[in-house]
């Protein structure tokens, strides 16, 4: 399981992503992570664009990008490939950011114990009385690709949150 505890800078989350990650280096396929944030910059003409960079340190209000890329290295298609991503300790996911392109994407509320899509997801309320689920009470995502990725085939998957 990857446990992501969010600490002062982005840099120790990301060395515990690659750390974590490091040990499934025996499966042909591998996983990297990366967090950006956008910013503004001027292009050659002076017009204004945004880019994405890596992020350093994150102030509360700010959002990260986490963009995970899934290689195969083997020599043979995969099946049932699963990218599995906790929402950062101290972060909220922001509502519709998920993004993949031949991936399904669904989302718990229990640790990772369970996913399913956002309108079945339900949690307790201060009442004690069950409630739907909100974006803020997600804890992890989990895009399951959709076909066999192929010899030295690459999903790259996305999603942002804003720091607490």
């Amino acid at each position: 399981m990857l446990l992501i505890v969010f600490h002062r800078s982005l840099l120790a989350l990301l060395v515990a992503l690659a750390v974590s990650t490091a040990a499934f280096a025996a499966d042909p396929v591998t996983l990297t992570t990366v967090g950006l944030v956008e910013v503004e910059t001027l292009n050659a003409k002076g017009e204004k664009e945004i880019a994405r960079v890596p992020a350093g340190k994150l102030i509360p209000g700010m959002t990260a990008i986490f963009v995970n890329t899934a290689v195969n290295n083997g020599s043979t298609a995969t099946d049932n490939v699963a990218v599995n991503n906790p929402i950062p300790e101290h972060t909220t996911y922001v509502d519709g950011s998920a993004k993949g392109e031949g991936v399904a994407i669904v989302f718990s509320v229990d640790g990772g114990k369970s996913y399913n899509q956002p309108a079945q997801l339900k949690v307790k309320g201060a009442d004690g009385k069950l409630r739907p689920a909100a974006a803020a009470d997600y804890t992890h995502i989990r895009w399951q690709l959709q076909k066999p990725l192929p010899p030295k085939g690459t999903v790259t998957v996305e999603y942002s949150a804003k720091v607490k």
